[in-house]
């Protein structure tokens, strides 16, 4: 829900609020979607002006393309978001279950997004790895392939995107990520390699597709 004015867009609050009184205490089933500072950010100050919503079960809120820092290229909210912190109070402001927080991590140069689901065990999302493309992770010194649980390294993702055009088929990138577990994850049972992404190494510049927006807050 962002508005342009000018150069810049805002997220429209009053739009947002209406939307959240619509829902309330009515168990719709509804899909919040969002950049993780701007939507984390906007929250926050929402918080300070009116009581909670109670969106209920049948909510689910999915963030994406990083922004755990409190930064994405040109976007800072001034401070770093922990995953376990946003979900919580997310949580408990809107009246959504932890269990229906998802979080999608992908990059440009990847066709794969993978989605992970929040696990109050790791109080972190868990990222589940399809069938259909494969994760390596790799010491952050001699990149070597990490093949033990709670290992953590660099990632590389495997894809079959445009081979013929395109040399990314396998792309290594300064991501940072732990192995949970290779074959089943130990919060739902499904059957696939999981990792928990921990994030970009110290002083890698953040960059991509969603970096160049300038986006604020009307409510001050």
């Amino acid at each position: 829900m962002l508005k342009k004015i000018g150069d810049e867009f805002y997220v429209d609050e009053n739009e947002f609020v209406n939307f959240l009184k619509q829902h309330s205490n009515r168990n719709d089933p509804v899909s919040i979607r969002g950049s993780t500072s701007i939507f984390y950010d906007t929250v926050c100050k929402l918080r300070k002006n009116m009581p909670p919503f109670n969106l209920g079960p049948k909510a689910f809120v999915q963030t994406g393309g990083g922004g755990w820092d409190g930064r994405k290229g040109s976007i800072s909210i001034g401070r770093k978001i922990g995953r376990g912190q946003f979900v919580r109070e997310i949580s408990e402001f809107l009246g959504i279950p932890k269990k229906n927080f998802i979080d999608t991590y992908s990059f440009t140069e990847n066709s794969i997004p993978i989605t992970g689901h929040y696990c109050e065990e790791y109080d972190d999302y868990l990222f589940h790895i399809p069938k259909y493309t494969a994760v390596v992770l790799r010491d952050t010194k001699t990149l070597q392939v990490l093949r033990h649980k709670g290992e953590k390294g660099f990632i590389e993702m495997l894809n079959a995107y445009g081979t013929n055009g395109y040399a990314g088929a396998s792309v290594l990138v300064d991501d940072l990520a732990e192995l949970v577990d290779s074959e089943r994850c130990p919060a739902c049972g499904c059957p696939c390699m999981t990792i928990r992404i921990i994030g970009r190494v110290t002083e890698a510049e953040a960059k991509g597709c969603g970096a160049t927006l300038k986006v604020r807050s009307d409510l001050s």
